[in-house]
């Protein structure tokens, strides 16, 4: 199937022809089709630029305006075109898809959209009438599904359709795009590796893992499929490993083997896959992976500390060097996301946390007794009063002191 471009400009180019065939012929009146002509030109140009406006509504929800080469007022005539493919005389289906995609992306800046009911309608058109894209074009528009829902889980962490979403959507992707049986295929970028293992491991309906598998992914029993995430995740990470670049497995691999063995409780052997993350060089994964690290390792100073003094390693060192690190990015990297405060934010809240251990490993006198219960009371209402990284995480070792 070519996509809607290819067919709009075929149609152009049948119409000049037909034009210039009138024209030639000199017939006394004979005209061209020029409403017609003229209303395709309209649904090319509107489409494409849908399509340059979607690409950068996505964008501006994951990146901050420094790092965008233009902002929405750069994009010329974007009220007219947007009032046209409202209104979409031509009945294009492309059009309509794209304009309900940029509506989905405004109703996270606009309460009074209705978005779920809007995201269903999108969903069912563009399920309705797949078969009219290319396949190029349904990776895009799967693709821009899943950074709806990605940002929806980062904002709405506990509403789990969303999570089920991102799953479902970069599975498709994956099938479309970089399926591990395709003898040709791009790498998987690591990034969609990644969300998936992330998101899933939030998702405790079973039934959706048993139901639900990436192309070439294989439970050990066919017949009763996938029991639970873990050996869902597991199994995903494995398969669709020798579809990433050899230097994004060898980054991104230990991370979320990690993350997994995390999430199951086996912090030992989360503490071992992780490695040594100091040597990590690349951004958003290198601050995952050192917020992964300072979990597992009060984790085990918990279950393990003996573990922590063979290995001669201080949480507070470790969680020092983070600092420096984000002071250090924010000021070398003046076109970083928003993902720099969600860092910062993280670090802070840990070294309260720890701080808080430390004093309730102090004693138990009455009056400390008093003192702490006070500030822990304190820091779990600002953990629920605010969204950030990990919460459930810090609730839960928060509410166990």
């Amino acid at each position: 199937m070519e996509d809607w471009d290819a067919r709009l400009l075929s149609l152009i180019k049948e119409l000049k022809e037909e034009q210039k065939k009138i024209f030639e012929a000199g017939v006394q009146n004979a005209f061209p089709d020029l409403k017609r002509m003229s209303q395709i030109f309209d649904d090319y140009y509107v489409l494409n630029k849908l399509k340059i406006y979607c690409q950068l509504l996505s964008y501006q929800k994951f990146a901050s305006q420094k790092m965008l080469p233009c902002r929405a007022t750069d994009l010329r005539l974007m009220p007219e075109v947007l009032a046209l493919a409202k209104s979409n005389p031509g009945g294009n289906i492309g059009i309509t898809v794209y304009y309900l995609i940029s509506r989905l992306f405004e109703s996270v800046e606009d309460p009074s959209v209705p978005d779920k009911e809007l995201f269903a309608e999108l969903e069912d058109l563009f399920g309705q009438s797949i078969g009219q894209f290319s396949v190029e074009e349904q990776v895009e528009v799967f693709s821009f599904f899943t950074n709806y829902c990605i940002w929806k889980v980062n904002h709405h962490p506990h509403d789990g359709l969303y999570g089920q979403k991102v799953v479902l959507y970069s599975g498709k992707v994956i099938d479309l795009k970089y399926n591990v049986r395709k003898r040709k295929r791009p790498h998987l970028p690591s990034s969609i590796y990644k969300n998936v293992v992330v998101t899933a491991l939030q998702i405790n309906d079973q039934q959706f893992f048993r139901d639900f598998q990436i192309e070439g992914m294989e439970a050990e029993d066919y017949d009763k499929g996938f029991q639970g995430k873990f050996e869902w995740v597991d199994n995903f990470i494995q398969t669709y490993r020798k579809v990433l670049s050899a230097q994004m497995a060898k980054l991104y691999y230990p991370y979320c083997r990690a993350l997994v063995l995390f999430n199951a409780g086996r912090f030992e052997e989360a503490y071992h896959a992780l490695g040594n993350p100091m040597r990590k060089r690349k951004i958003f994964i290198n601050m995952n992976i050192k917020m992964l690290q300072l979990k597992i390792l009060y984790e085990l100073n918990l279950s393990n500390s003996a573990l922590l003094g063979r290995e001669e390693i201080d949480i507070e060192t470790v969680a020092e060097r983070f600092r420096k690190t984000i002071g250090f990015e924010r000021k070398s990297r003046k076109q970083l996301s928003y993902h720099v405060g969600h860092y910062q934010q993280f670090e802070e809240l840990f070294r309260k946390l720890l701080k808080l251990y430390e004093g309730y490993q102090l004693g138990r006198r009455a009056e400390r007794d008093e003192q702490f219960k006070k500030t822990r009371n304190q820091l779990i209402e600002e953990v629920k009063n605010t969204n950030p990284p990990s919460k459930s995480w810090f609730l839960e070792k928060l509410e166990a002191l």
